[in-house]
């Protein structure tokens, strides 16, 4: 397998930047995936490192080769597509070997890389099949396997699952993670899916704009989300934001959201002092805000009230959607919680997972603590 590179890659249609200075490592045998809402370049990127796309400027380094001008075919890469792109007439055993074909295989070579990859996917039952005699999924699993056959350096994943119900993207999330783990293939993976992207990548590059805003493992990216958009993107549901000012009073740094004021983690003192008396956003996940009679860790100072506006069951938890009268969010709560719509609730946030950005009008919000 090999490295890529992408090394201060611009990519423009006329006036149009749909990649901004990428710089990008996809360390040998890594599971590296692009995650990011519609029109943010991730795509591009991928088609860049393919050759299907031109790049504005900038280099991409494919083992160690610079291959700005190095056509497709001879990249040694194999691209899985989200609409498959299987040849309809042919059978499966013939979409898989016809890249091997092409280029001279020994009949004996195509027949034992066919049948290894029907094997690892479990599809060597219906080798003689058409594509229209296949699911969805099925489908999916020839298109992996036409991409496998082939031993390439890269493979490039293009949206592939999202033609498939949420049941089966599961199971195939589980079925490329293994066919990663068994190949050690090095692997560049695009999804608009942040669930996707969360439990298949090894580390993941948030994407908007053309711009890679955080590379990281997934939990860096979760626990340690360097700006309000990163933060809002990753997690279900998205993090909840509250506009307010940071003041200081008993020996602390509190944050005042109006309606209620709650008290920093000592932890972050120091970098917080520069910013008293100046507006802030407070970021908190869902599950990080608590039914107070039930949390861990209560103090006065960790406490707040709000109403609930709606329920939303889940079986073994609630998500309670709220508001403090200036701030509406989620709070995610057990089912031993006893509340109902339009009454109010005391909840307890863990200030350990607080995080706060800067309030930039321009939208950096870049993070704080």
């Amino acid at each position: 397998m090999a490295e890529v590179v992408l090394e201060n890659v611009n990519k423009s249609y006329g006036n149009v930047m749909a990649c901004r200075d990428i710089n990008l490592t996809v360390k040998d045998r890594e599971f590296m995936v692009l995650v990011g809402p519609s029109g943010c370049g991730k795509s591009t990127s991928l088609r860049m490192i393919a050759g299907l796309e031109d790049l504005t400027s900038g280099q991409i380094r494919i083992d160690g080769k610079v291959v700005n001008d190095v056509q497709p075919k001879d990249r040694d890469i194999a691209m899985v597509f989200q609409s498959y792109a299987l040849y309809p007439h042919m059978s499966v055993y013939e979409n898989m070997a016809f890249s091997l074909k092409l280029r001279k295989f020994p009949k004996d070579e195509v027949k034992r890389r066919v049948n290894d990859a029907a094997n690892l996917l479990s599809i060597n039952s219906f080798l003689d099949r058409k594509p229209k005699e296949l699911s969805g999924g099925e489908c999916q699993r020839v298109a992996v396997g036409r991409a496998i056959v082939r031993n390439p350096k890269v493979f490039l994943f293009d949206e592939p699952l999202s033609n498939l119900d949420a049941k089966l993207r599961v199971a195939m999330r589980n079925e490329l993670k293994k066919i990663h783990a068994q190949l050690q293939a090095t692997i560049v993976y695009v999804t608009h899916d942040q669930l996707e992207a969360m439990t298949m990548g090894d580390r993941i590059a948030v994407m908007k704009d053309g711009i890679i805003h955080q590379i990281a493992d997934p939990i860096t990216i979760y626990e340690k989300p360097v700006n309000k958009f990163v933060a809002s993107f990753v997690g279900t549901p998205a993090m909840n934001f509250m506009e307010g000012s940071l003041i200081e009073k008993k020996g602390g740094i509190y944050f005042d959201e109006e309606h209620f004021q709650v008290r920093l983690d000592e932890s972050s003192f120091e970098r917080m002092k520069p910013y008293i008396g100046k507006e802030v956003i407070m970021g908190v996940r869902p599950e990080d805000i608590t039914d107070k009679l039930y949390a861990a860790n209560v103090t006065p100072d960790n406490v707040f009230t709000a109403t609930v506006e709606l329920m939303e069951p889940l079986g073994s938890h609630y998500y309670l959607y709220c508001t403090t009268g200036k701030s509406p969010f989620i709070a995610n709560v057990d089912t031993q919680t006893q509340v109902e719509v339009n009454q109010d609730i005391e909840f307890s946030i863990n200030m350990e997972k607080v995080h706060i950005f800067e309030h930039d009008e321009a939208g950096n919000n870049n993070r704080l603590n």
